[in-house]
């Protein structure tokens, strides 16, 4: 019995990972293909389509609030989870067929669909182990490597699909992802006796109708975001009036020593929101640079653009575990990072990686296009970069936030990427190429040039900022670290 619960994983925990799996290859699909739909199918403005897609961004991580309070108060985790992966699959069947309506439509029911499966999906793996189970750990990287490998296959094949078939038939394969999503809850909860996993909500008529209205409310608001940018920035200036309200609500029912970190915690979010608003331009602006001036020919094959995005989430996958393993190893010495010092170094580490990038629009030749290999270089560094904000973000609610106040703010975290993908869709304007200009190579290249430049002045301001202000933030914090958790991966944006 005891070689069983050090060695062997709980059965239900393969339902959760091949279920995650299918979700994200069908979340992902949207998200890696979505700029590039819209620019080459529908032949909107690349300004047009940074914006919808970072409300789409910023709507996805938005969502998960909406869908975690309707899962605690009135469906529960498990039904959420059906109706989740149902209302996602009902959006992405939406996209394949052709209409700007129905692609507004789509993409609002799709992020709801998320809203409701992400907060139960991450919370429902926890109660397959016992408290202080030494399997938990492994147990979550298991789920978070399914999660990345949904997001590597989806961005690699669907690229495929899309450029060499069909764009509606990559939809179409999306939409099959979340009826195998749902199949695979459906048999694996009865299979394994999982129905009475997690915290139980009644269910009641009053419940089932207060529910409903939000859903549809949600995919109502979120149809007319998708469609007016400007009803959006009023969507989003509202969403962050609520935060600051949230942070002064929070401080001054805190304790004096807790008003001290809070603060900390204001100021290390918005070094968050800095970095998440760099981090979306791989699925803005940079897509459409590699689409229009990186050779896609990679080691004899011509690959798809979205292909791109994979390289990113396989540094997650073969960095995450050993990058989680390096910080527990520092926090047994004198050499551990401060919990300001780590963020610090995923700025530096972006840094780095934009810093490539603008290498590459500054001295492309007149003629040529950009090696390839200067793009995966770029998007490694990214992913590591990643790895060192995200789980390290989640974590410090544990040590910042009021007991109280947790799960607000681990929800406030989560926002702080939507607004950063929100923000960066305002700042792909800068990468937008006039109609009159897509053929022009030396005008293109100078539109992206000062826009990735722009990008790494902004990063670096960031970065030297994030270090000046480590001392102060030490202070705020009184010298306390941060544990970090394998565990805390898993509840990433991806």
């Amino acid at each position: 019995m005891t070689t069983d619960i050090k060695h062997k994983q709980p059965q239900g925990l393969k339902v959760f990972c091949i279920s995650v799996f299918f979700e994200r290859y069908g979340l992902y699909t949207v998200q890696s293909l979505l700029i590039l739909y819209l620019v080459k199918f529908f032949r909107v403005d690349d300004s047009i389509g940074y914006n919808i897609l970072s409300s789409f961004i910023a709507l996805s991580c938005i969502m998960p609030l909406i869908g975690g309070f309707i899962a605690d108060k009135y469906l529960g985790l498990r039904r959420s989870i059906f109706i989740g992966a149902i209302t996602e699959c009902l959006g992405l069947i939406l996209l394949i067929f052709p209409g700007k309506l129905l692609l507004y439509s789509g993409l609002a029911i799709v992020s709801i669909g998320v809203g409701l499966l992400k907060p139960s999906y991450s919370s429902l793996p926890g109660y397959l182990y016992e408290n202080n189970d030494p399997r938990r750990d492994s147990g979550y990287t298991i789920f978070y490597i399914f999660i990345n490998a949904g997001v590597i296959l989806s961005s690699f094949l669907a690229g495929f699909i899309a450029r060499d078939i069909s764009w509606h038939l990559a939809f179409g394969f999306a939409a099959l992802a979340l009826v195998a999503t749902y199949l695979v809850f459906h048999f694996g909860f009865n299979h394994y006796k999982l129905q009475n996993l997690g915290p139980d909500v009644k269910l009641t008529t009053k419940g089932n109708i207060i529910s409903s209205v939000i859903i549809l409310a949600s995919v109502l608001l979120g149809s007319i975001i998708m469609m007016s940018e400007y009803l959006a920035i009023i969507a989003f200036i509202t969403v962050c009036v609520s935060l600051i309200g949230i942070f002064i609500y929070c401080i001054l029912k805190s304790t004096p020593e807790y008003k001290s970190k809070l603060v900390a915690f204001l100021i290390l979010l918005l070094i968050s929101i800095a970095f998440w608003s760099i981090y979306m331009q791989l699925f803005l602006s940079i897509t459409l640079f590699i689409e229009n001036l990186v050779n896609k020919n990679l080691f004899g094959i011509i690959i798809p653009t979205p292909a791109f995005i994979a390289i990113e989430a396989f540094s997650v996958v073969i960095f995450g575990y050993p990058l989680a393993r390096l910080w527990i190893h520092l926090s047994k010495t004198k050499y551990n990072p401060s919990l300001p010092a780590k963020f610090f170094i995923s700025m530096l580490i972006l840094t780095l990686s934009v810093a490539i990038l603008v290498f590459c629009a500054q001295f492309k030749g007149a003629s040529t296009l950009i090696n390839p290999l200067w793009i995966c270089v770029a998007y490694i560094i990214i992913g590591i970069a990643e790895l060192a904000i995200s789980p390290i973000g989640l974590s410090m609610v544990n040590t910042l936030v009021p007991t109280e106040f947790k799960g607000m703010m681990t929800g406030v975290f989560i926002l702080t990427i939507g607004l950063g993908g929100k923000i960066g869709g305002l700042l792909a304007q800068f990468a937008k190429v006039p109609a009159d200009l897509t053929n022009n190579t030396q005008a293109i290249t100078s539109i992206y040039g000062h826009a990735f430049n722009i990008y790494l002045m902004i990063v670096v301001f960031c970065t030297i900022a994030s270090l000046i202000l480590i001392p102060y933030i030490k202070k705020k914090i009184d010298n306390i670290s941060t544990k970090n958790s394998i565990v805390s991966l898993l509840q990433r944006t991806k």
